[in-house]
């Protein structure tokens, strides 16, 4: 039996932890410092390397079994969350809005942000289950015995970064006309996503032994480095550069995965119990912790909302934190572990 790659394990539950408390819950509860800003900026890179460790577990197999089992692991979970957001945002509506969920207008509101956005509010962070099915799909497709890796990461950078410009720098529409109706045609944002998953997806796949060499190592750290002196970060899921050079993004994206694996492989690659735990259940932590921070906010934020911004996020952290070993402890019965792609 092939040994587990524990470092993978360690390095996912230190960006899952980044991710969840020095990112999202920085955002609902309006706070951050010196600190966690730092954290973030040297971690920005954490959405590339899920998608880049996903491609490092690439096998080739037949076409129909990858997307049996990417379905089974990524669309059961993502549409049993994206069903808990509508619950949440319906919640909403009826006990704090005061308005009727079942309604017509309701329903059809969610079916457009569902289009727009890929999931819904309370369940944000289920885009990365859908893009990565598309991925999974679409690489197992592709004849690789004739395309070299290298034109297929081009490739996927290349459109990514046109549905960057076409939908997310300059927002552009396009008529379209069906019969007698006219409309106005805009590129969906999580395109984007999607193809520069494809990239790491690939670049994870190609790069899986070679990043280890010395060589890439250092070049690697150079160019991570570098990021301090001429910043760029991306928001993976928005395909959104803030104004940075896209193509500079990608580069420390790929160096931070290449780095972090590096780290982590050479001092950490052996059990640590609560990190092995967490980057092993990480689905788990990944999926709900976006739902309890919609609920938080909703139902329980008013009573923090007057205190100082480091008490506020002390304090609904830790209301978070034991939502989230709850879960955790929820989703090792055997008949649930299907909702979170286990």
């Amino acid at each position: 039996m092939k040994q587990r790659q524990y470092y993978l394990d360690n390095a996912c539950a230190v960006l899952i932890v980044n991710m969840i408390f020095f990112n999202h819950q920085t955002t609902f509860c309006e706070y951050t410092n010196p600190v966690i800003s730092f954290i973030g900026f040297i971690l920005s890179f954490y959405m590339a390397w899920f998608f880049f460790k996903a491609g490092m577990m690439f096998k080739e197999r037949p076409i129909k079994t990858v997307v049996r089992n990417s379905a089974k692991r990524l669309l059961i979970p993502y549409m049993f969350f994206t069903f808990m957001g509508l619950v949440i945002t319906a919640c909403q509506e009826f006990f704090l809005e005061a308005n009727n969920p079942l309604t017509i207008g309701f329903l059809k509101d969610e079916f457009w942000w569902l289009i727009n956005w890929s999931t819904l509010f309370p369940s944000m962070a289920c885009w990365f289950l859908l893009s990565l099915f598309v991925v999974r799909v679409v690489y197992v497709s592709l004849p690789r015995n004739r395309l070299p890796p290298q034109v297929i990461i081009g490739l996927a950078l290349v459109l990514g970064w046109l549905v960057y410009i076409m939908s997310v720098k300059n927002e552009l529409c396009y008529p379209l006309a069906v019969g007698s109706h006219h409309f106005q045609f805009h590129v969906p944002f999580y395109f984007g996503n999607m193809f520069h998953g494809l990239a790491f997806y690939a670049l994870g796949s190609w790069l899986r032994e070679k990043q280890f060499a010395h060589g890439v190592f250092i070049v690697s750290m150079m160019i991570f480095l570098g990021k301090f002196f001429f910043p760029a970060s991306m928001d993976f899921r928005a395909n959104d550069t803030g104004g940075s050079n896209y193509f500079l993004c990608v580069i420390y994206e790929l160096s931070g995965c290449v780095v972090i694996n590096n780290i982590f492989k050479y001092v950490a690659n052996k059990p640590i119990k609560i990190f092995s735990h967490v980057g092993q259940n990480s689905m788990v932590y990944y999926l709900t912790h976006y739902p309890f921070m919609k609920i938080i906010c909703y139902f329980f934020y008013a009573p923090f909302a007057l205190m100082a911004g480091g008490v506020r996020y002390t304090l609904l952290s830790g209301i978070l934190m034991g939502f989230l070993l709850f879960s955790d402890f929820v989703f090792r019965i055997k008949v649930l572990r299907k909702l979170v792609g286990n």
